[in-house]
């Protein structure tokens, strides 16, 4: 299929999950079944649990979907490379063929897991919980090496280790120790999931009330 039409038929499918319009919706399916032949009844009772509830959602369904997290999400989980630009989300149709800048495969593949790095963890939180808070500063600190080794610095659970290293200067009563760590938590959680992820946003109330 050349790369115009996937072009076109990715931005159609953004439109149709951003803007809802039946018209839009209907304009799809009709393009799916011309370009693929597909069955139109099967894919509506994939997306429908019955005929009756087709693509109904609430009045204010619209206003309260985070829009700029689901274009996201979707360009994350197909490869969808779109323009840096701002999007007029309350429009019929936000996107253009011209807003597509290139697709690319997703290979599915195993994350890598420390199991040392996790039993490091694992006991460094049992120290941590019986009071242990030196013990439990070398553990974390361990993992945190090894994580950074195995899994590079912008991964989760190198930010979950930050978060176990700043409890533990928390209650060791090091203040400004604890808001560094924390301060790196959020750097990392800001490149791997976003500055509107909840975790994120989670992260960004936690700091707050170390500075109250």
């Amino acid at each position: 299929m050349p790369r115009e039409q996937n072009y076109e038929a990715i931005k159609s499918v953004n439109n149709v999950l951003i803007a809802q319009h039946a018209e839009l919706t209907d304009r799809l399916f009709r393009q799916l079944k011309v370009s693929y032949t597909i069955n139109i009844k099967v894919v509506k009772q994939l997306l429908c649990k019955n005929d009756d509830d087709e693509f109904e959602l609430p009045e204010d369904a619209r206003s309260r979907v985070k829009k700029v997290s689901v274009i996201r999400n979707l360009c994350q989980k197909v490869g969808i490379t779109i323009a840096a630009r701002k999007y007029d989300f309350n429009s019929a149709a936000p996107f253009q063929t011209s807003d597509i800048m290139d697709l690319q495969p997703v290979v599915k593949h195993s994350v890598p897991l420390c199991s040392e790095a996790k039993d490091l963890v694992e006991t460094g939180k049992i120290q941590l919980a019986e009071g242990m808070l030196s013990e439990a500063y070398t553990l974390f600190s361990e993992a945190f090496s090894i994580l950074q080794q195995v899994t590079g610095p912008m991964h989760r659970e190198v930010a979950n280790c930050c978060r176990y290293l700043a409890m533990v200067l928390y209650h060791a009563g090091d203040m400004a120790g604890a808001i560094m760590q924390q301060h790196k938590e959020l750097i990392i959680n800001e490149r791997c999931l976003g500055l509107d992820h909840p975790d994120t946003a989670h992260r960004h109330a936690l700091l707050f009330f170390s500075f109250v």
